[in-house]
């Protein structure tokens, strides 16, 4: 499609390869028109000139090109990375799918630079434009407006558009496009404009899947696009980098051998590179699935720093290229900057240094300290020298790998310099907002439970927690696993429902705060003025009255229905934890519970993980602080949509019952760690025999010789000593080997795959289960090798795996 009209895409996709597999390609272009594809570098690229006209230019390097149009009717040039053979979607490309530019654009007309592609099944062609010429795409004929997003420190405008029974990738087809426009252009009519940014490419599909946008497709290509139409103009696109796992290298890239040198001095002042980020980040990107913006609420010096959030792994972090003119290995120089962490504990920050990518990278720490909780901190090391290793060199901010350190943080006042200089950041300086103090989290086990005392359950929630689809949901299903178990006083407490009830035969007690069609909290222009549950559990003071020992809350698939943004609902989660936690007794525990999938009403696998992912990321803050709050992964003990009903919103019998016995599991789990001590009084008997002997001496007058006799008597006696009290706990099954799941000896994928099974089909697989190889007890205590959830989950094979590859250097997590 061109700017005003259609722009005739062309495949990337190497032809031999094509060809040897077997594939047809895309659509026959037009005779008449010109193209030149290839890869070079391990980048994909594209020149296409619809019908020959004018003059055209276009000279691919890797990662780099040049092009200029003058006279022409639709020319594009682009390169970037093809996806299109990994028949994958946009998530199972990477992590954090990032493109990174510095351009010379000179656009004179009707022209546009931006990331480019296609995903297929469905089809859809997508644009993220950073500037233009004299006219902004899409324009509004037939354009649906789909919000704004702010990336990058940009923001954009999202849009939907049709094209229909135009060519595409696969023929002539009816398909949408998706954009994200900048609101103010990056570049300038008739000039030539610097243009150097990164596009965080995956999170603008986020941004659109969170819309209510389709982007269930596999990814064809990232690329970057230079794109005319009936006019004239040129780019020297410097650099052109696509980063699948959002570590600033895709693997496949080319390694430049070729050590640098240092050519360009520090400034006056010493310093070859310094960030404020008064003016935008300058540079500095995210490393992994987090994110980094500027924000203005805590600041070491001036007004702004960089806010890094969302962190999934603990080398997530934020990252910035360093120039190889100015840095060289074997040269010496001093790195420093300003850290800020409001975890509530203590956290180790770590400054490191990446030369060359893909597996041949290296890494080399240059600082780390101690980050005290709501404290600015001085990260430094003033003579570092930067190791013989080729390639590219990033600097990071991060917490160490294998800390399992996910806490958010800020930097501020970053210096690089002359080996020797120190910074001016003092540790206690600063501007910091809502600090965290420091809270002993020793002891978060809660009130003791046994099971044989009353224990009140209250769960709370939406449609899922009173049970849409099946009466009594999950919560007859628990019920009925916990009276198994041996549970003999279970009370289930909520204004509603009541003591007993029937289902099929099943009798449960069905008191609950379950509220279908509720959000979090009240949303204006919601389906009514009755629909949040913190109001209405508030109004009916229901925590309070109802004084759980156990709280299960599952709340959010209204929310994401309503396409609500995961920052608003995580403020909400706030308030509604801060409510419940404040009215429920003391040694309590609440369990955040992930949601279940779901397709309906704009639903889909990217929206739900990232909301699950907000639901932990609150647990997580919440017992930092040493509130005894968990996060339960129920998302993970479901098998996807097989389920959920036919509404495709609801579990089905099947998902309600694993449900129920998900939540069995983790009950007794806790109740078993907060068991009662065993007090056991020992009686020692001491019997003593003593021997006495008793000597007489006989003498007479005459001469003799005296005569001794000797009586030897034995006395037994009986002492009970002072009783002896010992005090042990209750015996817990022991780890025979930490991620053997299988009980084979061995830490493998087959252990990953007995998790898996034993969470999707409990019954083949689970304990107690049908199958010969169904997972057993001590299989199941091997498996829970992640410790931030509770009970087996899929995070256990999610770290089993990462442990496998390498990620993470032991099984067990904090």
């Amino acid at each position: 499609m061109g700017l005003k009209g259609f722009k005739r895409v062309i495949s990337t996709t190497i032809s031999a390869m094509l060809l040897a597999a077997g594939v047809p390609s895309v659509p026959a272009v037009n005779a008449a028109d010109a193209q030149e594809r290839g890869n070079i570098g391990g980048y994909d690229y594209e020149m296409w000139n619809q019908n020959g006209q004018g003059q055209v230019s276009m000279k691919p390097s890797a990662g780099s090109f040049t092009c200029s149009w003058s006279n022409i009717e639709n020319f594009l040039a682009r390169m970037g990375k093809n996806y299109d053979s990994q028949k994958k979607r946009y998530k199972q490309i990477g992590e954090d799918i990032t493109l990174t530019y510095d351009v010379e654009y000179t656009p004179r007309g009707n022209s546009y630079m931006c990331v480019y592609g296609w995903t297929r099944n469905p089809l859809m062609e997508y644009y993220i434009v950073e500037g233009w010429g004299d006219w902004r795409p899409p324009g509004n004929n037939g354009v649906e407006s789909k919000g704004t997003v702010t990336l990058d420190g940009n923001k954009y405008d999202i849009c939907k558009s049709m094209r229909y029974n135009q060519p595409s990738l696969d023929g002539t087809q009816t398909f949408p496009q998706y954009w994200s426009v900048r609101q103010t252009s990056g570049s300038r009519n008739n000039t030539q404009n610097n243009m150097k940014g990164t596009v965080h490419v995956g999170r603008h599909f986020d941004a659109w899947s969170n819309a209510g946008l389709d982007m269930s497709g596999t990814l064809y290509e990232v690329s970057l696009n230079i794109e005319g139409y009936r006019s004239n103009g040129s780019a020297n696109v410097k650099s052109v980098r696509v980063y699948a796992d959002g570590r600033m290298f895709d693997p496949s890239e080319q390694t430049d051998d070729t050590t640098p040198v240092k050519t360009v001095e520090p400034d006056q002042n010493g310093d070859y590179l310094t960030s404020t980020f008064e003016n935008g980040a300058g540079g500095w990107g995210s490393r992994g699935s987090n994110s980094a913006e500027i924000v203005s609420t805590d600041f070491y010096e001036g007004s702004k720093s960089l806010y890094v959030s969302e962190r999934a792994n603990d080398w997530h972090g934020c990252g910035i290229l360093l120039d190889t003119a100015a840095f060289a290995p074997g040269a010496t120089y001093s790195f420093s900057t300003a850290v800020l962490q409001k975890s509530g504990h203590d956290v180790t920050m770590q400054m490191s240094l990446q030369q060359g990518d893909g597996n041949s990278a290296a890494y080399t720490k240059i600082a780390d300290c101690t980050a005290k909780s709501g404290e600015w901190t001085k990260l430094e090391n003033t003579e570092f020298t930067i190791p013989d290793n080729s390639g590219d060199m990033l600097l990071y901010i991060e917490t160490p790998e294998g800390s399992d350190e996910f806490c958010d943080f800020y930097i501020d006042a970053v210096q690089v310099s002359e080996k020797g200089k120190s910074s001016a950041v003092v540790t206690g300086q600063g501007t910091v907002t809502d600090k965290i103090v420091y809270t002993d989290t020793s002891s978060t086990g809660g009130t003791a439970l046994s099971k044989t005392d009353t224990i009140k359950i209250m769960p709370i929630g939406d449609s899922i927690t009173f049970g849409m689809g099946e009466t009594g949901g999950y919560r007859k299903y628990l019920y009925n696993d916990l009276k198994q178990k041996g549970y003999t006083k279970i009370d289930m407490v909520g204004p509603q429902g009541q003591n007993s009830a029937n289902f099929n035969g099943m009798s449960y007690d069905d008191n609950n705060a379950g509220y279908s069609g509720f959000t979090i909290k009240q949303q204006r222009n919601s389906w009514s003025n009755d629909s949040g549950l913190y109001e209405k559990l508030k109004n009916l003071d229901a925590v309070k009255k109802a004084q759980p020992d156990i709280v299960l809350l599952i709340i959010g698939t209204n929310d994401m229905t309503a396409n609500r943004s995961m920052s608003d609902c995580e403020k909400d989660l706030h308030t509604l934890m801060d409510y419940i936690l404040n009215d429920i007794p003391e040694g309590s525990v609440v369990f955040m519970g992930s949601i279940p999938e779901f397709t309906e009403y704009g639903g889909n696998p990217t929206r739900t993980a990232n909301y699950n992912s907000t639901v932990k990321k609150v647990a997580e803050s919440y017992a930092s602080q040493g509130k005894n709050v968990k996060f339960a992964d129920v998302h993970g003990c479901l098998d996807g949509m097989n389920d959920i009903g036919s509404d495709k919103l609801h579990p089905n019998g099947t998902g309600y019952k694993k449900m129920g016995t998900f939540w069995a599991d983790t009950i007794d789990k806790y109740v078993a760690a907060s068991a009662p001590v065993v007090t056991t009084t020992t009686t020692t008997t001491t019997t003593t025999t003593t021997t006495t002997t008793t000597t007489t001496t006989t003498s007479t007058t005459t001469t003799t010789t005296p005569t001794t006799t000797s009586t030897t008597s034995t006395t037994t006696s009986t002492a009970t000593t002072t009783p002896e009290t010992t005090t042990t706990t209750a015996p817990q099954p022991a780890v025979t080997k930490a991620g053997d799941a299988n009980n084979d000896g061995n830490v493998d994928m087959s252990d990953v795959v007995l998790i898996m099974q034993a969470l999707a089909n409990p019954n083949k697989y689970g304990i107690g289960g049908t199958d010969e190889k169904a997972i057993t007890e001590q299989g199941w205590i091997n498996g829970d090798v992640d410790k931030s959830t509770e009970g087996i989950t899929s995070n256990d094979a999610l770290r089993i795996q990462e442990f496998l590859l390498g990620k993470v250097k032991e099984l067990l997590s904090k």
